[in-house]
């Protein structure tokens, strides 16, 4: 069911190469490399993305479904509860 929709290139690079196309403001550019960046972090050592590597796109645009789910939540309250010490964030470029 999940290659139904075809797939596109593995490893959350996907992710990597649509931030890469945003303009610096784009409110997802940060969240798209936050993925692609815990993937490549839980990665073993020396791992690289080959062409064969293939995510399935359902299950891509499920992940982008969720993450900007909050977006109306977050703009409609004016305020959000982050971590205080950003060495805690694991998202970072």
């Amino acid at each position: 069911m999940a290659l139904k929709g075809g797939t596109v290139r593995g490893g959350g690079l996907a992710f990597k190469e649509i931030s890469d196309k945003m303009s610096d403001d784009n409110i997802l550019k940060r969240p798209l490399l936050c993925v692609y960046n815990q993937i490549m972090g839980s990665a073993p050592d020396g791992f690289e993305i080959a062409e064969w590597v293939r995510d399935p796109m359902l299950l891509l645009k499920s992940i982008l479904d969720k993450t900007v789910a909050f977006v109306p939540t977050f703009v409609s309250v004016n305020a959000i509860v982050t971590t205080k010490d950003k060495k805690d964030c694991k998202c970072e470029e």
